[in-house]
């Protein structure tokens, strides 16, 4: 059985791992996204989420990341994932540190169960040009063996 899920992010994708703090904590470098970069993934969750709730997956995004886990690895779910990301400008960035971004966002909005090889079994990452108001379009393609 095949499932897709189409998502859309209005907004600038901020890349945590270019915006990041290193804190030491009880002599350990602990590195972490900073306060922008946080805001940024927690915004796209809520995006995600709210599109989600409207969807025939609302149950997925209500559930904690184990129990989807758990339900997706019974099914036999792996996942197809197709990233379309306009920039806001010409500015030079990572394609894949946006992607990482994204993902996270997924994983944690409830669209994919984990962002592991075990689930994602492709992602495709597509430059959609410039656009003054960016955004970024992400089309899931959920494939089910039970």
């Amino acid at each position: 059985m095949t499932e897709v899920i189409k998502l859309h992010y209005t907004g600038q994708i901020l890349s945590k791992k270019n915006r990041h703090i290193v804190a030491n904590i009880n002599g350990h470098r602990l590195i972490k996204p900073d306060k922008e970069a946080k805001a940024n993934e927690d915004d796209m969750v809520m995006q995600f989420r709210a599109q989600l709730l409207m969807s025939r997956r609302r149950s997925q995004a209500l559930l904690s990341k184990e129990r989807r886990a758990l339900e997706a690895k019974a099914k036999g779910e792996t996942y197809d994932i197709k990233i379309r990301i306009t920039e806001p400008n010409l500015i030079r960035r990572d394609l894949d540190n946006q992607a990482s971004t994204i993902m996270d966002a997924l994983t944690r909005s409830g669209a994919i169960a984990d962002d592991c090889w075990q689930f994602v079994r492709r992602i495709t990452i597509e430059a959609a040009g410039v656009n003054p108001e960016p955004y970024a379009d992400i089309e899931i393609k959920i494939n089910a063996t039970k």
